[in-house]
């Protein structure tokens, strides 16, 4: 990793504390500037993270209505009728 980027995951890592592998921290740095680049939403970088053993960057940032939604409820929310009900599609 280049010693730049090294020293910014370093920082990231010192300040949130996400995870012990540097491939985990780095994950979680790279998904969290690009959502911090589009929204000014508060988020837990932890919650950033794939949590399985495939190693790689994973991470999709899904917005509804200029809000980031990371749980199938958040999503539900905006699609509900007036009444509270699910609409249907």
């Amino acid at each position: 990793m280049h010693r730049v980027v090294k020293a910014h995951v370093a920082d990231f890592q010192r300040k949130f504390e996400v995870s012990d592998q540097e491939c985990k921290q780095f994950e979680a740095f790279v998904n969290y500037v690009v959502l911090r680049s589009l929204s000014a939403e508060t988020v837990d970088p932890k919650d950033l993270i794939y949590e399985g053993d495939d190693p790689g960057i994973d991470g999709i940032l899904i917005f509804i209505d200029d809000s980031f939604v990371s749980s199938v409820e958040e999503v539900q929310e905006p699609l509900r009728t007036g009444d509270g009900t699910p609409m249907r599609l």
